[in-house]
């Protein structure tokens, strides 16, 4: 029970290290409080995209090889997808690097096409 505690504390350090680089970012032009509320939605967010990939990923591992395992698997290749692009979208948004929106676009595209693989083989597995 201690190593997926200090592993989710882990997981919850590497957010709260994005976060202070987020808010200590100085806007150009004028105060927008909408800035601020965004950032704080999408750094929880991200912290319970990376808290479900590492439960999702768990769950492939626990399966070890069973009916349902090949769609966890891509269940949980969906939610690290989906934890990457999310952390792209807040480190560009915070303005580390510029990032094509059509890179986000077809990252949501993968997300939704994994996810959806993943809820197809369940139904296959259980129907």
């Amino acid at each position: 029970m201690t190593n997926i505690n200090n592993k989710v504390m882990m997981i919850f350090c590497l957010v709260c290290l994005i976060s202070v680089g987020l808010f200590g970012q100085e806007e150009e032009t004028s105060f927008n409080a909408g800035t601020i509320s965004e950032t704080v939605v999408d750094t929880f967010a991200l912290l319970f995209l990376l808290f479900g990939t590492y439960f999702a990923w768990e769950l492939y591992h626990i399966m070890k090889g069973g009916e349902l395992a090949s769609s966890w698997g891509w269940l949980a290749g969906g939610t690290v997808i989906f934890a990457i692009i999310k952390i792209i979208d807040v480190a560009q948004r915070a303005g580390y690097f510029p990032v094509p929106s059509i890179v986000i676009s077809v990252g949501y595209l993968f997300v939704s096409l994994f996810l959806f693989l993943g809820f197809l083989k369940q139904r296959k597995t259980l129907g």
